[in-house]
């Protein structure tokens, strides 16, 4: 509450001057209080939505991770393919593997096959795994020579046209 004194400023009008009571409410308002800490129940509150917040974050941000890889695993299949065709219009043939086909992983006869005719420097890898655990880039020649397919997974369903149940999710490239 603000009460006007009888002291004029200097433009002739009367000053306002809050009360010396306010002013001890207004900044002494803790000092009333007998008990000066956080009770255990309001530091568990807080404890509590913190974490909350925290879990939310971390969900988002490896989601959002996990949506990145997806898009580099999908850039890379776009530079395979464009480096197949390169070397078949070349070669006038695709590499040709087993039935089995192999891991391109940089070291195998694919691989190496792409990189000594210069249609590309280095294969690139999935970003999250190599040749020795599950999901990783296959190359299989289907008919000698004539088409391949390429089969890699994707984390997530954010790829538009590239959806599936439950990821990992097994996609194929082909010619």
């Amino acid at each position: 509450v603000m009460r006007k004194s009888g002291i004029k400023g200097q433009n002739g009008r009367a000053r306002s001057r809050t009360s010396p009571r306010v002013l001890y409410r207004i900044f002494h308002f803790a000092c009333d209080r007998e008990e000066r800490a956080f009770t255990l129940v309001e530091l568990l509150v807080v404890v509590a939505v913190l974490g909350l917040l925290l879990s939310i974050v971390v969900t988002q941000f490896s989601s959002v991770r996990a949506r990145s890889r997806d898009a580099t695993r999908e850039e890379n299949i776009k530079t395979l393919q464009n480096t197949l065709s390169l070397y078949a219009a070349s070669g006038g043939f695709y590499p040709t593997t087993d039935a089995s086909g192999v891991c391109l992983d940089g070291t195998d006869s694919v691989s190496s096959a792409l990189v000594s005719a210069g249609t590309i420097a280095a294969i690139p890898r999935d970003p999250q795994h190599n040749c020795a655990s599950a999901p990783h880039y296959r190359y299989t020649s289907l008919t000698p020579g004539s088409t391949y397919d390429i089969r890699y997974y994707l984390e997530s369903n954010t790829i538009p046209g590239k959806t599936c149940g439950t990821p990992p999710c097994e996609q194929h490239a082909s010619p």
